[in-house]
């Protein structure tokens, strides 16, 4: 082995002693921190214990990890701490079932295997014993089950609940044998209720004093439900409610004194179960059950107010007095049906005053006084729903409304608020189903109704201290919106229909006024009645003419006003603006159904006509660009009769031209005045860019009126010279819209040119067409720049150009010289090469030699073989004399024509 290997070796066996004392060191602290926390820490020690250093042997020279170090006083417990105490082991199921469930099982089956054998022993065998005999066999068993219950529950700690489940089989068994020494009837040996039910009550009483001693609530729930049970599988008579009642009492005491609310749930459920189950048994209920029944209530109400304040009591009140009303109920039903609504109205009050007394006593608890003050107010109100009829029923719910809305600053205000609103809903609606089956005047009682709770919206407003605030509140919202609804009902059922939209504005406008008063939650929603008037307006104007014909006008009038007074508010902007886009549309639409119903054929062009034009000016005047953007159906409306008329009929043509001039003077409102009257919207809208769609869209209608009214010989005379005085318009004050337009003119004039095969060529027409060109011409120079496109400059001079060629061929055909059209072409080409030249314009010069193209292609193909000598002798001389003067121009000026070109 060489000498490095050595040192390699020599370095693994450092590295393997350095672990092995690290793990001794680490084992060592391990079993220190063991040791100490198995010492218990001392009751007392004033001193800090300081941590036990491991000794210097212990220590190693080589520092240990980080992981493993635990050498300062914050890391190593010392002895004065105490570890967590660890959770305790759960039970599995097995040892549940065994210790709990089944001796409780066990104990109902032995107490009902031994009433079977008592009466099986009886019939058989005991039936010589008598009843004294059979009472003492019974006494002495339940005594010896409760004695063995006792002796184990004393003598082993693992049998105690075992021994406590005996115990409350014996102390049941001994109740049942009590019970049934009087009320059974085969073992009855005690003729007087009296002594029977003290007896009773003083085995309910040693009961309820053996679990005060022991203090053992399951002891006590057991004995209780077991004294239950077992008089529930006897017959039970009448005394049997006695032996509940005192078993309520029992649970009562248990829930004062010990807080034992499970007991005392259970006699809840137990006792009015066992009167349930005895009023089945009796068919109908008896006079002395309602008694017992107050008696259970009373306890069980007792409890509630005794019981300490970790009693959920507002579950078990709720429970308490919804049992006994339902009961209690039945029984006024099937025995005095007429005094229903006394005990109800009663019983209400008297839930009433314990909730006042909860409040009293137990105000720390809002949820008790609140659940007996929510009950009385449902049975008040259910005792006033049976005594009145339905229109008396109304008013009062509305004043019960009101009534309750006086407390609105009191304990449990968002109760009587709820309690309020649910009342008014109900006045609401029984008068709506009173008023709709005709049982009462609508004016009498939804007019009372209505106002009772529209004063409730003022009064829940005034007593929340709301109204000096002046803001809007959902609280007297909904009582308003009732309120209104009721009114529109009312409106509906009184005025007659021609007025309706009328009466609904007036009732928008005196809704209104209750802004002044501070009651946006009635001026608000009233507004509905405005647009519910023109929905009625709209209806008369599609069922025909209304009559008075003015009856919708004061329902647009109105919807016109409500819109200005958004138009004015300073709240949510979003919010205005719908608004007012509804009313706005509201009025243009009523008032355009209106004007349909008198208004028909040529009436309406002009109509809708007038009103587009009309609500624009309207809208600038007022800013009220909403009431100019929804009169824009006025345009739409004027549009569509006009493309009717045309399409369908013939209208006369002033009248047909009244929307194209709607449309033109809605251009000029848009591109002159609107961006003055709404400066907001300049940006966003761009009424420049939308005034020339209206233009077009008016150019456009103009056009085919123009096809409609102008003969048809007119047509390019009267296109041309109306594109001509397009083009010169524009250029005078300054307009490109108006030059395009007029270009378009001018260019269906030289369409319809074409069209017109076989017509002889009038020179209007080419006066016509020639105007076109000069005035755009003219126009460039004046305005100093192109008033068209390039593009679109250039397609209009090649179109008339071709016209003018057009022209001269027809003239020339027309008037009996077909020979001479290649002459004509030549003479035609000279021509328009001279303008090119003297307009400086290259597309005429190319149109020059365009034509000159067609002349020679003329003379070769047509004139020499067709023609005699004379006529081709003039075409050749003619073109010759052409070409040659045209070459001498370019020869001449060739200088000038290249710094043109």
């Amino acid at each position: 082995m060489n000498s490095a290997d050595r040192f390699e070796l020599d370095a693994i066996r450092h590295d393997q002693d350095a672990v092995h004392r690290r793990v001794e060191n680490l084992d060592q602290r391990i079993d220190l921190l063991v040791r100490r926390l198995a010492t218990p820490p001392p009751l007392a020690d004033p001193q800090p214990s300081v941590p036990q250093q491991p000794d210097a042997e212990s220590r190693d020279p080589v520092q240990a990890p980080s992981d493993v170090r635990c050498e300062s006083p914050a890391d190593v417990p010392t002895e004065t701490s105490t570890p967590p105490p660890l959770p305790p082991a759960g039970e599995s199921f097995e040892l549940r079932v065994g210790t709990f469930w089944m001796a409780r099982v066990g104990i109902v089956i032995l107490l009902t295997g031994l009433v079977f054998l008592g009466n099986y022993a009886y019939q058989r065998f005991i039936a010589l014993l008598g009843p004294c005999g059979k009472l003492v066999l019974l006494t002495v068993a339940g005594a010896a089950l409760a004695g063995l219950g006792a002796w184990l529950e004393r003598k082993s700690e693992s049998l105690r609940n075992y021994g406590r489940v005996l115990l409350a089989g014996g102390a049941a068994t001994i109740y049942y044998t009590t019970y049934a020494a009087h009320f059974v009837e085969r073992l009855r040996v005690i003729d007087s209720a009296l002594i029977g039910g003290t007896l009773l009550l003083a085995l309910a009483g040693g009961i309820m004093w053996f679990a005060e001693r022991r203090r053992s609530e399951p002891t006590a729930l057991m004995a209780v439900l077991l004294s239950y049970y077992t008089s529930a599988i006897n017959p039970i008579g009448s005394f049997t409610l006695f032996s509940n009642l005192l078993l309520t009492g029992v649970a009562v005491f248990f829930l004062v004194r010990r807080q034992w609310t499970k007991l005392s749930l259970a006699s809840l459920v137990a006792t009015y179960g066992s009167y349930g189950f005895w009023q089945f048994q009796q068919g109908s209920a008896a006079e002395f059950g309602l008694g017992f029944l107050a008696s259970y209530w009373t306890l069980f109400t007792v409890a509630v107010f005794l019981a300490s304040p970790g009693v959920l009591r507002a579950g078990f009140l709720t429970l308490n007095n919804g049992v006994f009303f339902g009961f209690a109920a039945h029984f006024f039903a099937v025995r005095h049906p007429a005094e229903f609504w006394m005990f109800a109205l009663g019983y209400g009050v008297v839930l009433l005053g314990l909730a006042a007394l909860a409040a009293r006593q137990h105000g720390d608890e809002p949820s008790m006084d609140g659940a007996y003050l929510a009950q009385g107010l449902a049975l008040v109100t259910a005792g006033f729903a049976a005594k009145l009829t339905g229109p008396q029923f109304a008013v009062v719910l509305a004043v019960e409304s009101g009534a309750l809305l006086a407390c609105a600053r009191w304990r449990h205000g968002w109760l009587y608020q709820l309690a309020a609103g649910l009342c008014a809903i109900g006045a609401f609606g029984i008068t709506l189903d009173t008023i709709d089956a005709g049982a009462a005047s609508p004016l009498a009682l939804g007019g009372t109704v209505a106002a009772l709770l529209l004063a409730n919206a003022w009064w829940v407003k005034f007593a929340r201290g709301e109204w000096p605030a002046r803001e809007f509140t959902p609280h007297a919202f909904g009582f308003a919106v009732l309120g209104l609804l009721l009114t529109g009902e009312v409106i509906s059922h009184v005025v007659a229909a021609p007025w309706l939209p009328a009466a609904f504005a007036l009732a928008a406008l005196t809704g209104l006024l209750a802004a002044r008063g501070r009651m946006h939650e009635i001026a608000w929603p009233a507004q509905g009645f405005a647009l519910w008037g023109t929905l009625l307006a709209i209806g008369q104007g599609v069922n025909g003419a209304p009559s008075p014909w003015w009856t919708p006008l004061p329902a647009i009038a109105t919807a016109l006003v409500l819109m200005h007074r958004w138009q004015l508010s300073r709240r949510n902007a979003a919010l205005c603006v719908s608004v007012q886009c509804a009313f706005a549309g509201a009025a243009t639409v009523a008032g355009a159904f209106w004007l349909r119903a008198f208004a028909h054929g040529d009436a309406w062009l002009a109509a809708t006509s007038a009103a587009a034009i009309g609500t624009l000016i309207y809208g600038l005047a007022t800013r009220a660009w909403p009431v100019a953007l929804m009169g824009q159906g006025f345009t739409a409306c004027a549009a569509l009769a006009f493309l009717d008329g045309l399409g369908n009929g013939h209208p006369h043509w002033l009248a047909a031209l009244a929307p194209v001039l709607a449309m033109m003077g809605t251009r000029e409102l848009l591109a002159r005045v609107a961006g003055r009257r709404w400066p907001a919207l300049q940006e966003d809208w761009r009424f420049a860019e939308i005034a020339i769609g209206y233009q077009v869209a008016g150019a456009v209608m103009f056009a085919g009126w123009s096809f409609e009214y102008v003969p048809a010989e007119w047509r390019v005379v009267y296109f041309g010279a109306l594109g001509a005085a397009h083009i010169v318009a524009g250029s005078l004050w300054p307009a490109r819209s108006r030059i395009v337009t007029g270009a378009l003119h001018g260019a269906a004039a030289m369409v319809m040119f074409w069209m017109h095969f076989g017509q002889d060529a009038a020179w209007l027409d080419l006066a016509a067409l020639i105007a076109v060109p000069a005035s755009v011409r003219w126009g460039e120079r004046r305005a100093g720049s192109a008033g068209l496109w390039r593009e679109a400059h250039q397609a209009l001079m090649v179109m008339v150009l071709a016209s003018a060629w057009l022209w001269v061929t027809r003239w020339t055909i027309s008037h009996g010289y077909p020979g001479h059209l290649t002459a004509a072409w030549a003479v035609l080409a000279l021509v328009v090469f001279a303008a090119g030249l003297g307009l400086r314009e290259r597309i005429h010069r190319l149109g020059g030699f365009a034509f000159l193209a067609l002349a020679i292609g003329r003379l070769f193909v047509v004139d020499v073989w067709r023609f005699d000598t004379l006529y081709r002798i003039v075409s050749f001389l003619v073109l010759g004399v052409v070409l040659l003067a045209l070459s001498f121009i370019y020869h001449r000026f060739a200088g000038t024509l290249r710094r043109w070109l």
